[in-house]
């Protein structure tokens, strides 16, 4: 194996990813964003967990976190500039710079000649110009994709949505608080009030709804 093919090698290492784990991950907000996207709208996500679902802002917080603590696990490598639809982040390989100056034959101790180096580099798929040799990696890299590890924590955020739309109860709760509220206020948005409602727990609906009695009581009476 000659020294093109050895560095060109090197690219495959999980040493060579390395130096290119520590720059994801780094846009916290968009990837709140594309978290909520996908775990919202995607089919693919359903497939996996079942159901789609709005998450709140401390959800998708959470959800963050744990990727962050977990990185390694959601990282894959992605090739043919294509990264997926549950993508959050990704990092492309760039063109990789090689210098022929100044390399050395570890076998003879003696400097590789540039005619020498520049014919083998260019065999490898190299472009050579001059004393330098650059490899077109542009079109690959890692990418955090929110499906390659499982969340444990959005199993019991499903369970949870679900659980408040099979439950006729707590759904009657929520039409009499939205009821309350659009008597209360004539700008009442029902469907963005009903995506924050629903993430509530049982008890925090039935207290919110008796805290809003007297002041739908004083609306009525106006």
């Amino acid at each position: 194996m000659n020294i093109a093919e050895i560095i060109k090698n090197y690219y495959e290492h999980e040493d060579f990813k390395g130096n290119y784990i520590e720059f994801l991950f780094e846009d916290h907000d968009a990837i709140i964003e594309r978290i909520e996207k996908i775990v919202k709208h995607e089919y693919y996500f359903a497939e996996k967990y079942g159901n789609n679902m709005q998450l709140s802002n401390d959800q998708l917080e959470v959800i963050y976190q744990y990727i962050l603590d977990n990185l390694e696990d959601f990282i894959s490598d992605f090739r043919s500039y294509y990264v997926g639809c549950t993508s959050l982040d990704s990092i492309s390989y760039g063109e990789q710079e090689e210098q022929l100056t100044g390399l050395t034959n570890h076998k003879t101790g003696k400097l590789y000649t540039i005619s020498y180096l520049r014919k083998i580099f260019d065999k490898e798929g190299y472009c050579v110009n001059g004393d330098y040799a650059y490899y077109d990696m542009s079109g690959e890299g890692l990418h955090v994709d929110l499906l390659n590890s499982d969340i444990p924590i959005l199993h019991i955020y499903i369970s949870e949505t679900l659980t408040l739309k099979s439950n006729p109860a707590l759904m009657t709760v929520i039409c009499n608080i939205q009821s309350m509220r659009a008597k209360i206020d004539h700008n009442y948005n029902s469907i963005n009030d009903f995506n924050n409602l629903e993430k509530l727990t049982g008890n925090q609906l039935h207290k919110l709804q008796n805290e809003l009695i007297p002041e739908y009581n004083k609306a009525v009476k106006q």
